[in-house]
């Protein structure tokens, strides 16, 4: 996509335009990408039920389309979404040193009869999703569901919610300089977890994000426990999550960044980073779905070690690079693929099952498997089961 262009959405059951309250973007939080989809979607759609409660109401055949979507499992892993969205916490602060800590949404609903799913966000949620006014964020939403990376959909929400309210300088133009510490960037880009594996808070994390002036140092070197952490060397955060991220925003968004690294202290070492944003003029213009692009070794590198946190079984390195390229490099449904995974019986070959949902599009129902069959027997045969049913059916 070219620099001057921003995609839009092939059809109209979605908005462009995503007007995102600041507080939601600045949240510290972990989700994986199809979350942030979701709820970006979601968001689009927020009205206030008979009781002024914010509900947003989504059709999975709506998501499908959008989201590009194969197969039928869309149900199963909207399970996974909604328990992480219902588990999501958000601290606001005031300029005075003011706060609240709330929960994002209440409860999620689908219903399998309407292949609907309703989220019904917290009352006091509602001043920061429903007609803002105020400290908001316009997004692209064609364009943030083009991202590919979780990394570059969260990087790209900060820097835009700051370079979009930075007042202009007639010296510098377009260009904005936005400073985050490297524990401070971790935490918004969910590499650090603040929550465990029970979805709890650790009360001096707690205590400590409820403070005017947030050490985010402490949190993530003191407080984190080190099995939350996720890329902890500077290294391995730099080429597989900071460059990554970077290289997709100056692709297919309306920012160019480049960086430079802040050091300080004994050894200099490395505590911050400088990005420096560019905003570019965009023109809305309709576009056909880009074809398949292959990622660089450093982006297929960065994407392999996601499929290694999705997966809980150990795989290795070229395994998750092939189940990469059998997904045409689409995290989401790769998480969509294990989601139902989870939910069979018995799979003797994880990775030869997978790579045959990511091919054809398995259902969100138990697959019959038979032992000693590869992936694409038991699909035959499932097939045959089937139509076998069919013409008995029709008897």
């Amino acid at each position: 996509m070219a620099k001057d262009e921003i995609i839009t959405t092939d059809c109209s059951m979605f908005p462009d335009m995503l007007k995102k309250s600041n507080f939601l973007i600045s949240s510290v939080y972990r989700a994986t990408l199809l979350e942030n989809k979701v709820l970006a979607l979601a968001l689009t759609k927020v009205t206030l039920n008979e009781e002024g409660r914010p509900v947003a109401t989504l059709k999975t055949r709506e998501i499908k389309q959008v989201l590009h979507v194969t197969g039928n499992a869309m149900s199963t892993y909207l399970k996974d979404v909604a328990t992480s969205l219902a588990g999501r916490t958000m601290f606001v602060e005031s300029e005075d040193g003011s706060f609240q800590c709330m929960n994002l949404v209440g409860v999620v609903t689908y219903k399998s009869g309407t292949g609907t799913m309703e989220i019904k966000f917290e009352p006091e949620i509602k001043d920061y999703i429903f007609d803002l006014k105020a400290n908001f964020t316009m997004l692209n939403i064609p364009m943030m569901l083009s991202f590919r990376s979780g990394w570059s959909y969260r990087l790209y929400e900060l820097l835009t919610s700051k370079a979009y309210h930075s007042k202009y300088d007639k010296n510098t133009g377009n260009v904005f300089h936005i400073k985050y510490g490297v524990s401070e960037l971790k935490l918004h880009l969910g590499t650090v977890q603040i929550k465990d594996d029970k979805g709890k808070i650790n009360r001096d994390i707690q205590r400590e994000l409820e403070k005017k002036e947030i050490d985010y140092d402490y949190i993530v070197n003191e407080l984190v426990h080190e099995k939350l952490k996720s890329f902890d060397k500077w290294s391995d955060f730099k080429r597989r999550v900071l460059d990554v991220a970077v290289s997709e925003i100056n692709e297919k968004s309306d920012l160019q960044v480049t960086y430079q690294l802040l050091r300080g202290g004994r050894g200099g070492r490395i505590y911050g980073i400088d990005f420096e944003v560019t905003r570019q003029d965009a023109v809305v213009e309709k576009t056909a779905k880009d074809p398949v692009k292959v990622p660089s070794a450093e982006e297929l590198d960065s994407m392999a070690d996601q499929v290694l946190e999705i997966i809980e079984e150990k795989i290795k390195i070229s395994e998750a690079k092939a189940l990469l390229k059998a997904a045409d490099y689409d995290l989401a449904r790769i998480e969509q693929a294990y989601s139902i995974a989870c939910r069979q019986e018995e799979i003797h070959n994880l990775m030869g099952w997978l790579t045959a949902a990511l091919q054809h599009g398995y259902e969100d129902r138990p697959i019959h498997k038979v032992r000693g069959q590869s992936a694409e027997d038991t699909e035959e045969f499932d097939a045959f089961m089937e139509n076998l049913r069919a013409q008995k059916q029709a008897e």
